[in-house]
Parts: C-alpha cells; structure tokens; sequence
C-alpha cells in the first residue's frame, strides 16, 4: 500500500463483488495491514477513552460543586442561626437572654461567646444603673 492511499478495502460477504453497495450487500471495513489493524485498535482505545475521561470530569466537576454548595450552606447555617438570635435578643425586653451557641469549637461559637459576653456586660451596666437610680441616696 503506497502512503496517503486509502488505508480501508471494502470487503463484500454476499457471493457477488460489488464496487458500491447495494441492498442486501454487508460491506465490512478491514484494515489492510497488521500495523494498521494495530494503528485502529489504538486509535479507538484512545478514543474511548477520552469520552469516558470526559464523562468523569462532568461528573466529578457537578459532584464537587454540589458538595461545596452543601458544606457552603451547612456553615452559614448556623452563622444565620447566631444572627437570628442576636436581633431577637435586640429587640427583645429582658435582659438575661442569651445566645448559648452549640457545636464544634469554631468561629461562630467564638462569635457567640463573644456577643454573650457584651450582653453580660451590659446587663451588669444596666443593673448598676438601676440601683443607682433606685436609691435615692443620702440626704
């Protein structure tokens, strides 16, 4: 076979040689060399398996951001959840409400902590300032 002829025969399974097929007529594509059998094989191998490559990226790459969506929301979750508590505290009329945040020993629990500290110390300012104006003092 010379290079840059067509590397394909055709090859016809029904009793009469056809040039084109016709109807009625299987005509299979058969490599004529074993190098170029070789050259095929490889070329659909490689060929597989970049779409399946490619599959897996979609995959992985939908998966992943799923996941990060998921963790993404489960952290900001209790960040809402501290908010929330904090505005109700705010607008709330006692005192002594606090936000007691659960869970791993993280930023938001600091978060927490922090805030039940302010309120602590405004509550004390408060009862203070109460005490003072309740009494009258001397004279």
């Amino acid at each position: 076979m010379i290079r840059g002829e067509s590397r394909w025969t055709w090859v016809s399974i029904a009793p009469a040689v056809a040039i084109r097929p016709s109807p009625g007529i299987i005509v299979v594509p058969v490599p004529t060399t074993p190098a170029e059998a070789f050259e095929d094989f490889q070329h659909s191998v490689l060929n597989d398996l970049l779409i399946r490559s490619l599959l897996l990226l979609v995959l992985f790459t939908a998966l992943a951001a799923l996941l990060a969506w998921w963790a993404g929301r489960r952290s900001l979750l209790r960040l809402a959840q501290v908010t929330a508590a904090a505005r109700r505290i705010s607008a709330g009329s006692t005192r002594d409400e606090r936000l007691d945040v659960s869970g791993p020993h993280d930023e938001v629990r600091e978060l927490g902590d922090t805030f039940d500290a302010v309120f602590d110390r405004l509550d004390r300012s408060f009862t203070a300032s109460d005490r003072r104006t309740a009494d009258p003092g001397p004279g």
